[in-house]
């Protein structure tokens, strides 16, 4: 019996522990320092946009490889830093746009945030 009564202690001091607990969803870095183009928003675009030939050379504006993607955007209307959301490139990585099936939330929060932060070539 004694047992029984140690154990029933130890499963409500467990139950109002875990009770106490908060469990957040943090997002990576999330608005925490400036998104680097290079190291962050193009392995995305290398990864979901040229990796099958659609945005590479000589195929779909924007030509989003290494060298030339940076100024594909920029130099071709894509991006609006005045208005990130209303940026072409936003526009069509969002829910419902012809490339939103291209990218996930945190990939496109991570280039949304890298437009609000004045779209530095960096």
């Amino acid at each position: 019996m004694r047992k029984i009564n140690r154990l029933k202690f130890v499963l409500l001091f467990v139950l109002f522990i875990l009770s106490a607990c908060r469990y957040e969803k943090i997002a990576l870095l999330q608005g925490s320092g400036n998104v680097s183009y290079k190291n962050e928003v193009q392995p995305n675009f290398t990864k979901s946009c040229i990796s099958g030939g659609c945005h590479s050379t000589g195929g779909i504006s924007p030509v989003l490889v290494v060298d030339d993607s940076y100024l594909e955007l920029m130099d071709n209307g894509f991006i609006d830093t005045k208005s990130p959301k209303s940026s072409i490139l936003i526009e069509k990585l969002t829910t419902g746009g012809s490339m939103s099936s291209y990218v996930n939330k945190s990939e496109l929060d991570l280039i949304t945030r890298w437009v609000e932060q004045g779209a530095l070539d960096n």
